[in-house]
């Protein structure tokens, strides 16, 4: 099952904290608390300048981080052929 997304938990807690009201005629309306209207309006506030951005990286800081991928994903293809390596050593061992 997945996870909850930050807009369907938000909805929720408001689902959770509003008043069940038995709806008598269609003129009825359902009261929103002002404790109610802070939550919706301060739970989720977005700041631009928070997420990180290449456009804002140096080209310094782009190459270091490029470096640093490579040598990751040579080191994972490495271990992995190496596994792979022993997989097809023990197999040929073993099967005599």
């Amino acid at each position: 099952m997945p996870k909850k997304t930050k807009k369907e938990k938000i909805a929720a807690e408001y689902h959770r904290r509003t008043p069940i009201v038995a709806k008598t005629d269609s003129s009825s309306r359902t009261v929103i608390s002002t404790e109610q209207k802070n939550i919706l309006q301060n739970s989720y506030q977005f700041v631009p300048g928070a997420t990180p951005s290449l456009l804002k990286m140096s080209k310094n800081e782009q190459t270091d981080s490029l470096i640093a991928i490579r040598y990751d994903i040579k080191k994972t293809l490495i271990i992995a052929f190496i596994a792979i390596a022993f997989e097809f050593a023990l197999y040929w061992y073993t099967r005599g």
